[in-house]
């Protein structure tokens, strides 16, 4: 019956569903493996492609898995209260793919495949020799300290308790980028873009008629039940579709509450930070700190390996009163000013102080008020403030 479909229609594609109904019809797996044979014979002469859906079985029975060429294994998953579909390739003759499960998601438009993105192999016309001019943030003192900015299509992590100032240091970034005729993305998971440029425009940064111009895209992404590589999809295409030059991605912890699988978060993180510096993009992405005192904290779920710069910005209790101070913990291949600065929040944006005069006095104070012998909040011991941690994969 097969056969004669075949040749009456002339069909380049036939589609079985599905191979249980004829294994429950064949007397014996003698009889079966006969016929797939013979339907594979038929298939090579007359140049027809089969798409042979069976359900997953294991041992003896499932033989169709010795006469395919390709086997594609569809799977439905549970985590917590979460449910997943994942694709492996197990098996295609002849031809080269990526090994693993990727995620895929069933939608109006059909079916929509994620590779995972530490498994894609970046283009090598993707790795061209960086630009030389600095990224500046626009913000004098920091400017000064980061010796003129940070280095080009490098990965900076702005690091920081809530409410420390990171989205707007990230707006800096992009807002220096505007004024220099450059493209920019913003890329988020807690504002949404009327809010984000209306707090944008409450200290002195105009983006809206960036944004209205076409220099600059706002995206926002709501951390509930995406997948990472979904998301990791959507933000290289809009900087490819935007041509973006900056891009700041607000924050790291919407990316992680993304993540099906959490364990696999760093190599993740590594694989998309290496395609945006092949892409030539300078990126700033914000990471949430827990509160603590002057001491130097640490940067979530081992990060630090995949970011290129780190700026710590942190918050230090005097007279009940929270003074903000910050600092470069890591410029990778370039100078920097590792003291401690206090910085403001403005009318006018943020502001660094000159010097690390101010924040040397707001330290003695505090050191003389604890008797010298607990300025430093709860956990490890911390590193000397400005240390460069090493780039070993260590958090910083």
């Amino acid at each position: 019956m097969l056969s004669q479909a075949v040749r009456t229609h002339r069909a380049s594609l036939l589609i079985i569903d599905s191979l249980a109904a004829i294994s429950e019809l064949a007397s014996s797996a003698f009889a079966y493996r006969k016929f797939l044979r013979e339907l594979g014979a038929l298939l090579a002469l007359v140049g027809c492609t089969a798409l042979l859906i069976a359900p997953r079985t294991e041992g003896p029975e499932s033989l169709e898995r010795f006469v395919a060429d390709g086997i594609l294994d569809l799977d439905l998953r549970t985590l917590k209260m979460r449910q997943t579909r994942d694709l492996a390739v197990r098996k295609f003759r002849g031809s080269p793919h990526l090994g693993g499960q990727h995620i895929f998601e069933i939608s109006d438009s059909g079916i929509t495949v994620y590779p995972r993105r530490e498994a894609l192999m970046l283009p090598q016309a993707l790795d061209t020799p960086a630009a030389v001019q600095k990224s500046r943030f626009g913000i004098s003192g920091l400017d000064d300290m980061l010796r003129g900015g940070v280095p080009p299509a490098s990965v900076t992590a702005l690091l920081g308790a809530p409410g420390s100032g990171k989205t707007l240091l990230g707006l800096h970034l992009l807002a220096e980028g505007l004024r220099g005729g450059q493209r920019c993305l913003y890329f988020g998971f807690y504002e949404t873009p009327s809010r984000l440029l209306s707090k944008a425009e409450g200290v002195g940064l105009r983006l809206r008629e960036h944004v209205e111009a076409g220099r600059l895209e706002v995206q926002w992404r709501q951390p509930t039940e995406q997948f990472l590589d979904a998301i990791a999809m959507q933000l290289v295409e809009g900087v490819h579709r935007q041509k973006a030059q900056r891009l700041f991605i607000d924050g790291a912890d919407g990316l992680l509450q993304s993540s099906a699988h959490p364990e696999r978060f760093t190599t993740f993180f590594t694989a998309l930070s290496n395609e945006l510096r092949a892409l030539q993009v300078s990126t700033a992405i914000s990471m949430e700190t827990s509160f603590g005192g002057p001491e130097l904290g640490l940067a979530p779920v081992g990060l630090s390996a995949g970011v290129d710069n780190i700026v710590f910005m942190r918050y230090v209790e005097l007279r009940s009163q929270l003074h903000r101070l910050i600092s470069i913990l890591k410029v990778r291949e370039s100078d920097y000013d590792p003291s401690l600065r206090q910085f403001h929040i403005t009318s006018r944006g943020l502001e660094v102080e000159d010097s690390s005069e101010s924040a040397e006095a707001l330290l003695g104070e505090l050191a003389r008020l604890h008797g010298g012998s607990s300025t430093r909040g709860p956990g490890p011991n911390p590193s000397p403030p400005g240390s460069a941690p090493e780039d070993s994969g260590e958090d910083a």
